[in-house]
């Protein structure tokens, strides 16, 4: 994580808190797979909304996490529901859930990252 902030995100983006940054990182990564609200985030960091915000964006664009998007076919229709992002790392997200151990029910969660990442990889994205 030192590398990290050092070489990407201060080179990059001249961030701030990195206390903050860091347990935003910590947390995306235990919630890898869910669906992300900026204002659930903005309290145990200690930082306001649009941070958060911004904080995705870095890991977007440092290709740490992926967002995913609500998507509809029908034109004319909003849709008003939040992203999912999902942690570039299966290893990472497990280690932050605190699985040492994977269960039967874990198998799907880790299947949707393997083709997340996959996806990614053959679209090079």
């Amino acid at each position: 994580m030192d590398a990290y902030w050092a070489k990407d995100i201060q080179e990059l983006f001249r961030l701030q808190r990195r206390s903050s940054f860091q347990r935003f990182v910590e947390l995306i990564l235990a919630q890898s797979g869910g669906i992300f609200e900026a204002t659930r985030f903005a309290r145990p960091c200690e930082v306001s909304r649009t941070t958060i915000s911004n904080y995705l964006n870095v890991l977007q664009s440092t290709y740490v996490a992926h967002v995913i998007r609500p998507f509809s076919g029908r034109r004319g229709t909003e849709i008003v529901a939040a992203p999912k992002v999902y942690a570039f790392d299966t290893g990472l997200a497990c280690y932050h859930k605190g699985w040492h151990e994977l269960r039967p029910g874990d198998f799907g969660y880790l299947w949707k990252h393997f083709v997340l990442n996959d996806v990614h990889a053959v679209l090079q994205t």
